[in-house]
């Protein structure tokens, strides 16, 4: 749990860097994100999708899910909502059709 007075472990905050930087490569614009307990949370409450990555471990595994996440979305021409990266086999849920 993070509190006043208590600190991150570095590999937190250098992993957390290091998807920030990787992400926008992806073109995923990060307008508000934050560290909870061990979890690094990307665009809470914005159009774009939310993304829930798991710091302690596999930063590069989760990134490269991502990646091929986001390019079979756009191939198929699917909207993302969300995307939980903190598994083995990742949560992903997708906008609903319009039907019009």
């Amino acid at each position: 749990e993070i509190a006043v007075g208590k600190k991150l472990g570095s590999s937190f905050v250098s992993n957390a860097l290091k998807i920030l930087d990787k992400i926008k490569t992806f073109d995923v614009t990060t307008k508000k994100s934050w560290i909870s307990e061990e979890f690094f949370i990307i665009n809470p409450d914005t159009m774009d999708p939310k993304i829930i990555f798991r710091l302690d471990s596999q930063i590069d595994i989760q990134l490269a899910s991502l990646q091929l996440i986001l390019t079979e979305a756009k191939i198929d021409l699917k909207e993302l909502t969300f995307i939980d990266l903190r598994f083995d086999k990742p949560i992903v849920r997708f906008a609903p059709k319009n039907h019009g």
